[in-house]
């Protein structure tokens, strides 16, 4: 296995799209890293990371990745 950052525990699930990869961890938060070549990362930015930053702070059930898009789903339902 591989160490990613500050991402040693707390993941619930993982989602990988084209060099950039999700975790959703244990308190409903989205973190994610990679490339950002496409912004993938929703930052507003390019800028890549090579370690996990928060992207969404609370909420998240599920996010999919697929190529160059990603896409987020919250407790409510919204996208």
């Amino acid at each position: 296995y591989v160490v990613v950052g500050n991402l040693n525990s707390g993941v619930l699930k993982m989602s990988a799209g084209y060099q950039t990869h999700f975790a959703i961890k244990t308190d409903g938060s989205l973190v994610g890293w990679g490339d950002n070549v496409y912004g993938e990362l929703g930052t507003g930015n390019l800028n890549p990371s090579l370690n996990p930053i928060l992207i969404i702070a609370s909420n998240v059930e599920e996010v999919l990745t697929s190529g160059s898009l990603t896409c987020a789903r919250l407790s409510n339902y919204s996208v």
